[in-house]
């Protein structure tokens, strides 16, 4: 193998870096959504465009690096809005401005603005997630939007134990997934070159007649790495103490 893959592999290693910062300011961000509500997602909207000016039309690298935190917590504070504002039950009508509003400011960003088609880290192929932008903030819009559309029908489906209990086994091994998907897939692909296959190199009719390949031998792959790894994040829950979550807001809409 060429490298390739190089850095693309350790992308779950950075996020979670990412994902421990956010984690640890949640007393500060469930403060200020509690008080502040909807004002506090339009200030770093403003934030992330004064910074994505500095950045790409002013050239300074560390703005870059600036607006890569802001869309983080941009991210994570709409997590608030999903769960404090139950946006999945608002008006059709509201559930589609959402969708409608991420999708408006995805396609502007790549199709106007000139921001990367590709919102994952691929190795020789330019991407908005290194560092993250101001494509991957109006993503996360755009992928709460078809969250609360869907809300309604998945909260019936979900009453039924069948397809409920197979949510929660999934959610319950989460992070260790997302951690060790890579490898899983680095694994087979080290054996499947080590046994001399070669990727192609476009989506030709050869790539995807290998799409089963590279579906089921990384999955297979990574259920063995989450069996024995699942008990390192079991452990971590069971030894944090549980907090309530801020009560919803009046009027934050």
């Amino acid at each position: 193998m060429d490298g390739e893959w190089f850095p693309g592999y350790l992308t779950p290693l950075w996020f979670l870096v990412v994902y421990g910062l956010l984690i640890a300011v949640v007393p500060i961000t469930a403060s200020l959504d509690a008080r502040y509500g909807a004002r506090v997602l339009a200030v770093l909207v403003l934030l992330i465009a004064l910074g994505s000016v500095a950045h790409r039309g002013a050239g300074l690298a560390w703005a870059g690096w600036v607006t890569a935190g802001l869309v983080w917590l941009f991210c994570h504070q709409l997590g608030y809005a999903w769960r404090g504002w139950e946006l999945g039950r608002r008006p059709l009508a509201q559930r589609l401005a959402v969708a409608g509003a991420g999708l408006a400011g995805l396609a502007g960003l790549t199709a106007v603005a000139g921001y990367p088609a590709s919102m994952v880290a691929t190795a020789g192929v330019e991407s908005n997630i290194f560092p993250t932008n101001a494509a991957i903030a109006a993503l996360a819009v755009f992928q709460l939007g078809l969250l609360v559309l869907i809300t309604p029908a998945a909260e019936r489906l979900l009453r039924h134990p069948a397809a409920w209990k197979p949510v929660v086994a999934l959610n319950v091994g989460a992070l260790t997934i997302f951690l060790w998907h890579m490898t899983a897939y680095l694994v087979v692909l080290w054996a499947y070159e080590g046994l001399g296959g070669t990727l192609p190199a476009e989506p030709t009719a050869a790539w995807w007649a290998q799409r089963w390949l590279w579906l089921v031998a990384p999955s297979v792959v990574m259920v063995v790495l989450v069996v024995l790894f699942i008990r390192v994040e079991l452990a971590a829950r069971r030894s944090r103490p549980r907090s309530s979550p801020p009560p919803a807001r009046e009027g934050s809409e």
